[in-house]
């Protein structure tokens, strides 16, 4: 009898327990329904009036545009001109002022490399741009940037730190590069020498040619050619000085040796020693 007892006071707790489990899951699922009901009554209400005075909040918060500033480090850009170029868009607002748009006008300065435009309300536009810089002249028109990227600004001017460089008309971006590490590995390889390279060209047919500041053209075939321009500059440095100011140009193709052209033969030949 004591035993069927507590088989029944064992299974109406079991009852209970399971009772309250279902009770505390079902609430769970209220919870999570009215947690759903509200983010949807809040986004209802937001869209609701945003439909009805949208065109009013819009303006409260849509100012006009009345400051453009251009940040960056120049040394060639004009900041004030590019400025200038973008008083236009002071007529424009806050929300409606297209930046890309804005962004096209500002990187079709040749000294832009890329520009990125913020807007910082109530009504300013900020430009931070990224100046181009010149590492070597391409040709007598152009520069080179360190990724040997062409950019070719209305004004070209010659600084006694860049080479100038020359390729075939159609130079893809990687004979650029190539024309480019072969500028600075000369660079590097003439300073330690006592000599600065004035400008390196690459024709058509694949042959390198570079001038010296101050001093000769060397014609110097197909690359690798370090091995004939060292030949060339320990033929050019045991001539006297008084030589050496008379000498055109060296020619390195040759198995044995260098040909030496003078410019006093040139000019009375009628050419200019420097071609």
């Amino acid at each position: 009898m004591a035993t069927a007892v507590r088989t029944r006071a064992t299974h109406q707790s079991k009852k209970t327990k399971s009772e309250h489990f279902g009770m505390a899951e079902w609430l769970k699922s209220q919870v999570k329904w009215l947690r759903i009901y509200s983010v949807w009554l809040v986004l209802t209400v937001i869209l609701g009036t945003t439909y009805l005075f949208g065109d009013k909040l819009f303006s409260v918060f849509d100012h006009p545009i009345t400051t453009i500033t251009v940040q960056g480090q120049f040394s060639h850009l004009d900041r004030q001109s590019l400025e200038q170029s973008l008083t236009p868009w002071l007529e424009s607002t806050f929300f409606n002022a297209d930046l890309i748009q804005i962004k096209t006008l500002v990187e079709q300065n040749a000294w832009v490399k890329r520009a990125q435009i913020t807007r910082v309300w109530p009504g300013q536009l900020v430009i931070d741009v990224e100046e181009q810089i010149p590492v070597a002249n391409w040709g007598t028109a152009a520069y080179l940037n360190p990724h040997a990227e062409v950019f070719q600004p209305n004004e070209v001017s010659w600084a006694a730190e860049r080479s100038m460089l020359q390729g075939p008309s159609d130079s893809s971006s990687l004979e650029r590069q190539d024309i480019l590490s072969h500028m600075y590995a000369t660079q590097k390889w003439l300073a330690i020498r006592g000599f600065s390279l004035e400008h390196l060209s690459l024709n058509e047919r694949g042959t390198w040619r570079l001038g010296l500041v101050n001093g000769p053209e060397i014609e110097l075939g197909a690359s690798p050619f370090e091995a004939r321009l060292a030949r060339a500059v320990r033929t050019y440095t045991v001539l006297a000085p008084e030589a050496q100011i008379k000498v055109a140009s060296i020619d390195t193709r040759y198995p044995n040796g260098v040909a030496v052209a003078w410019k006093d033969i040139a000019l009375a030949a009628g050419q200019d020693p420097r071609l």
